[in-house]
C-alpha cells in the first residue's frame, strides 16, 4: 500500500511539533516507592520543509510496548525515547508525562496517616543524539501574609497555595520523596488531608510563626533546591488562592 506520508512535500514550510496529546496509559513509577497512576502523554517531533508526515501511530506502539503496565524508573525514560526515534526514524523528539501521586506522610502532632496530593511532570528530549529530563512536582501548602500579620491587631490572613518545581536536566538518582520533602519546608506551613484538633493547632500556629510572601516562597524553594541538585538549573513558580482578593497571586524564578 501506498505511504503517504512518505510524498515529497513542496511548500517548503517545516512544522516545530506534530504528535500526540493527552493519550493515557496505566503503569507504575518506582522512586523511594511504588506508584500505581495513570500518566497523561505528550510526544512528538518536528517535520522538516520535504517532509508530507509524520508517522503518528508508531509513537502510540512504542508506549503501548515500552510504558504501559510497566514499573519505570527515572532512568527507564530515556530506553523510551531512544525507542522512539528509532521507530520514527527522528533524532529530534520529545515525551511527557504527567501522572498524579499519593505520597504517604503523617499529621504532625497525631501521627495520622495523610497524603499529599502532588503532580509528576517527566519531560524527556532528545536533540543532537544527547537526552535531556526535566522533572516537576506540584504540591499544595499554607502561606501566611507577613504583611497582614505586621498590621493587625488580630492573626493574619493565609492561603492554600499551588507550587511547582522544576529540576533541569535532572539525573537519573532523583527522588520526588526528596523534592516533596525540600518543597514542604519551605511553605510557611504543610498541609495535610487529615488532621485533628492537635493538629489544626500546631499548623495555624506554625504558618502564623513563619509569615512568608510570595518572593519568600520562590526564594526559599530556589537556593533549598539548588543545595541538593547543584549542578540542575530550578525552576519554581507559585499560585497563591487569596483569601482576601478575588484574584489569584502568581510568581515565578530560576537559579542556573
Amino acid at each position: 500500500m501506498e505511504d503517504v506520508h512518505n510524498n515529497i512535500e513542496k511548500r517548503n514550510v517545516s512544522i516545530e511539533r506534530v504528535g500526540i496529546n493527552n493519550f493515557r496509559l496505566p503503569f507504575c513509577y518506582r522512586s523511594l516507592y511504588d506508584y500505581n497512576t495513570i500518566a497523561s502523554i505528550i510526544s512528538g517531533v518536528c517535520v522538516g520543509c520535504s517532509e508530507k508526515g509524520a508517522h503518528l501511530s508508531r509513537i502510540i506502539e512504542v508506549l503501548n510496548e515500552l510504558l504501559a503496565n510497566k514499573i519505570l524508573k527515572l532512568e527507564d525514560f530515556s530506553t523510551i525515547i531512544k525507542a522512539l526515534a528509532d521507530r520514527i526514524e527522528k533524532k529530534d523528539i520529545e515525551l511527557t508525562v504527567s501522572f498524579p501521586t499519593l505520597i504517604e506522610t503523617k499529621s504532625p502532632i497525631t501521627n495520622k496517616i495523610s497524603y499529599i496530593d502532588s503532580e509528576v511532570e517527566v519531560k524527556v528530549m532528545l536533540k543532537n543524539n544527547t537526552i535531556y529530563k526535566d522533572v516537576s512536582l506540584k504540591m499544595n501548602g499554607a502561606m501566611c501574609c507577613p504583611s497582614s500579620k505586621k498590621i493587625s491587631k488580630y492573626g493574619a490572613h493565609s492561603q492554600r497555595c499551588l507550587l511547582k518545581s522544576t529540576i533541569v536536566d535532572a539525573k537519573d538518582d532523583l527522588l520526588i520523596e526528596d523534592v516533596a520533602n525540600i518543597l514542604q519546608k519551605c511553605f510557611s506551613a504543610p498541609v495535610f488531608s487529615v488532621v485533628k484538633r492537635e493538629d489544626e493547632k500546631y499548623m495555624t500556629e506554625t504558618a502564623y510563626e513563619n509569615p512568608k510572601f510570595s518572593e519568600d516562597l520562590i526564594r526559599d524553594v530556589l537556593l533549598n533546591l539548588k543545595r541538593k541538585y547543584k549542578d540542575s538549573e530550578i525552576i519554581a513558580e507559585m499560585e497563591n488562592y487569596e483569601s482576601i482578593h478575588s484574584h489569584n497571586v502568581y510568581a515565578k524564578g530560576y537559579l542556573k
